[in-house]
């Protein structure tokens, strides 16, 4: 009997441990979290906008430079002042962002 008695408080505590704990621990979760990421995007904030990377007549090698994300990456290394090197395949609209690349700063800007 003595047995069967704990056995059912542990049953009992294994139920109300499975109801409570999850919401608890999510709140929690919620609380702390944003609280121990706040300090690493503060930093990082902070780096990006004092230690700003020159990249002021360093070789850029962008592929697939043509349209998109390698097409925007091109403008802003243009805008930094870096030397292009762009690829694609598809060569007359590569060398239209090439020439805009020229216009926007870039020194030298080769296409492949």
């Amino acid at each position: 009997t003595n047995r069967t008695q704990k056995r059912k408080t542990m049953d009992w505590i294994h139920n109300v441990l499975n109801i409570v704990a999850p919401p608890f621990i999510f709140l929690l979760l919620c609380l702390f979290l944003p609280l121990f990421r706040l300090p690493k995007l503060l930093i990082s904030f902070l780096r990006s906008f004092f230690f700003t990377e020159d990249v002021a007549s360093k070789v850029v090698i962008i592929t697939g430079a043509a349209s998109g994300i390698g097409e925007q990456l091109a403008y802003e290394y243009a805008r930094r002042r870096a030397r292009l090197v762009l690829a694609d395949i598809r060569g007359k609209i590569l060398t239209k962002v090439a020439d805009t690349c020229r216009e926007m700063g870039s020194p030298d800007t080769v296409t492949v």
